[in-house]
């Protein structure tokens, strides 16, 4: 008879992968970047469809109150960002994907995340 490790807990239910949800355009936006890219995106929204890490550099955003979202973040020329929000339980709603297209803070792009925040 096999041994459980002490990590491994007998009422342990694995958890359903998350359902994804594209706002807007961030369909069409996604499949319209980089295969490159696009496939490093899609790794890391796979992780976090079954509730683990992406393994890529990323951001919490606050957006507003109680408005949190997490931006995957592909530095270079041009630098590219996904955006996403797991705040729905069993969902992982992408809210933004393309290129950076400012230094710094980019108000489109938060704009873009803050009004697709409010569909949620």
């Amino acid at each position: 008879m096999k041994k459980k490790s002490s990590t491994e807990s007998e009422n342990e239910i694995p958890k359903k992968p998350r359902e994804f949800v594209f706002l807007g355009s961030t369909q069409k936006d996604l499949a319209a970047l980089p295969e490159l890219i696009r496939d490093q995106f899609a790794v890391a929204l796979t992780a976090v469809q079954h509730h683990q890490a992406p393994s890529m550099k990323l951001k919490h955003l606050h957006v507003s109150k109680e408005k949190v979202a997490i931006e995957l973040i592909i530095n270079g020329r041009p630098a590219y960002r996904l955006v996403y929000t797991t705040k729905t339980p069993g969902k992982v709603i992408v809210l933004f994907a393309g290129k950076k297209t400012a230094q710094g803070v980019d108000k489109t792009l938060m704009n873009t995340v803050e009004a697709r925040l409010k569909e949620v």
